[in-house]
């Protein structure tokens, strides 16, 4: 899934609960970053999610991953872009923010 740096997580219970039901998710990425942000959605969804960290990453991309800035903007865009689905798509994730760090409120 391919979100320009976006929470990986919130994005797929959005996708989810506008597609309907999932038997299952299966999640491979290299960053901590979207594994911790796919765990924190598996939190709140029925749906297994089977969560798997590559580790076979380039330190290039290790770099980018550890870019503050870069982090930061993309949970700007990532909070816009919600705000924008949630004008149409009913969700418990209306009402998080990347601030709160925790979808169930």
């Amino acid at each position: 899934m391919m979100v320009a740096g976006q929470d990986k997580g919130i994005m797929l219970l959005l996708l989810m609960g506008s597609l309907g039901r999932f038997d299952a998710v299966y999640f491979v990425d290299d960053s901590q970053r979207n594994i911790d942000n796919m765990v924190r959605a598996a939190k709140v969804t029925k749906t297994p999610l089977y969560i798997y960290r590559y580790t076979g990453v380039l330190p290039k991309v290790e770099a980018l991953h550890k870019d503050k800035a870069r982090l930061s903007a993309a949970d700007a865009v990532s909070d816009a872009t919600r705000t924008v689905m949630c004008l149409q798509v009913q969700s418990e994730l209306c009402t998080y923010t990347h601030t709160s760090a925790d979808p169930s409120k």
